[in-house]
């Protein structure tokens, strides 16, 4: 989310009153970031996890490429309900014809991006 945020600041989470006593070394999503979530949500101010970062390391997103005809982009989440979210965006694929795209993960092509779960039937990949 970083490309979007005018103006951010990033805090290091070095608090212990506001963080789980027992930080793991693979569960950051638990033990750190989830109950700043929670005390951000509660109204806590970000100065109070810690020291302000001055030099945030920001990812950059994969760039989109074009090959042979093709625009190419590259699948950057799966949701929960296995919606696709990729690094295209709209300005990437002006004009086209949503039936004749064609998405290939792991090996397997599908043809046509639907707009609604309602386009197809029950099972059916959109």
């Amino acid at each position: 989310l970083w490309p979007f945020v005018r103006g951010g600041r990033a805090f290091e989470l070095a608090s212990p009153e506001l963080r789980r006593a027992e930080v793991s070394d693979t569960f950051h999503g638990r033990d750190l970031f989830a109950p700043a979530a929670a005390h951000l949500a509660r109204g806590v101010p970000p100065e109070r996890f810690g020291p302000e970062v001055a030099d945030p390391v920001k990812l950059q997103p994969p760039r989109v490429r074009h090959e042979g005809g093709a625009v190419v982009g590259e699948i950057l989440h799966v949701d929960h309900f296995g919606n696709l979210i990729s690094n295209l965006t709209v300005e990437d694929l002006p004009a086209v014809d949503r039936a004749m795209l064609k998405v290939s993960v792991a090996g397997r092509t599908l043809t046509g991006i639907q707009s609604t779960y309602a386009n197809v039937g029950a099972g059916e990949t959109l």
